[in-house]
C-alpha cells in the first residue's frame, strides 16, 4: 500500500469515528481550476504542477510569463 492510499484510509477512518460520514449523500466534485506551475524551492524556478504538456487556460495564456504563479490549466 502506498503513502497516499494509507493517508486516504487514516482519513476515513476518523472521519467515521468522528460520524463525519454520511454513506447516504453522494456529492461528487469536479474541480477543475488548478495551478498550471508551483515555485520549486529547490530548483529556484517555476515547475509543472500536473504533466508538462497540460496547456494554460486560454484567459491566462498572457500570464505565463509575467505571472505564471496565477496561470491555471486547461487539464479537462
Amino acid at each position: 500500500m502506498g503513502f497516499k492510499n494509507f493517508r486516504g484510509l487514516g482519513r476515513t477512518k476518523i472521519a467515521q469515528m468522528l460520524n463525519l460520514c454520511d454513506n447516504t449523500i453522494f456529492k461528487p466534485v469536479w474541480i477543475v481550476d488548478f495551478p498550471l506551475f508551483k515555485w520549486g524551492k529547490d530548483q529556484k524556478r517555476f515547475e509543472s504542477v500536473n504533466h508538462p504538456f497540460t496547456a494554460p487556460k486560454d484567459s491566462d495564456f498572457k500570464k505565463v510569463s509575467s505571472n505564471p504563479e496565477k496561470v491555471l490549466s486547461k487539464g479537462f
